[in-house]
């Protein structure tokens, strides 16, 4: 496993983790250990089901001023599917 120093890391929302392990097993056929479990993890809490709903949703939420893009990644991650969530 290659280590990332956090301070290059980008943040993420599941959904563009989903779709960026989509893409990699896809492209390599086969996943690492933990790669597997963090497919498996995304699909599970993939609340928007695509990339694009995600990007969308992030753009609106960052053109709020009082939204960081943490913090709108945080919003799209935790998405209420019920009205009464």
């Amino acid at each position: 496993m290659i280590a990332v120093p956090l301070d290059d890391a980008e943040a993420l929302s599941i959904p563009e983790v989903h779709h960026l392990l989509e893409k990699e097993r896809a492209n390599r056929g086969e996943l690492s250990y933990e790669q597997k479990l963090s497919l498996d993890h995304a699909k599970a809490f993939d609340r928007l089901g695509s990339k694009e709903d995600a990007e969308e949703l992030l753009a609106e939420l960052t053109d709020l001023d009082r939204v960081t893009r943490k913090q709108a990644i945080k919003i799209v991650d935790i998405l209420p599917t019920h009205e009464d969530e």
